[in-house]
């Protein structure tokens, strides 16, 4: 949080709890990901680029990801501190993480 801790309902203590460890494991996965694509095309790739630019590229790469993967985290932050819609049923939570 930015300047104090809000409190919570259950609800979102849970879906946190959840989320926080699939973060994780998404991230070790993008990670182990993008480190056996980079040595297994490292061989192809140093036939026609040098080293600082295959290092580039695999940056580039990355970092798409990591864009996409915080964006998605953003909207659901938003979406779970967001007030909810008075009459409005409770979401289920394959709703909240889809």
């Amino acid at each position: 949080m930015l300047a104090y801790d809000r409190p919570r309902s259950d609800r979102v203590k849970g879906f946190l709890n959840f989320y926080q460890t699939w973060s994780l494991c998404s991230a070790l996965l993008v990670i182990l990901v993008l480190a056996v694509v980079r040595f297994a095309a490292r061989g192809y790739f140093d036939t026609f680029m040098t080293t600082p630019q295959t290092g580039g590229l695999f940056f580039v790469l990355a970092f798409g990801m990591i864009v996409v993967w915080r964006g998605k985290l953003l909207r659901d932050y938003l979406r779970l501190t967001s007030e909810p819609t008075p009459g409005a049923p409770e979401p289920t939570l394959d709703e909240l993480i889809s």
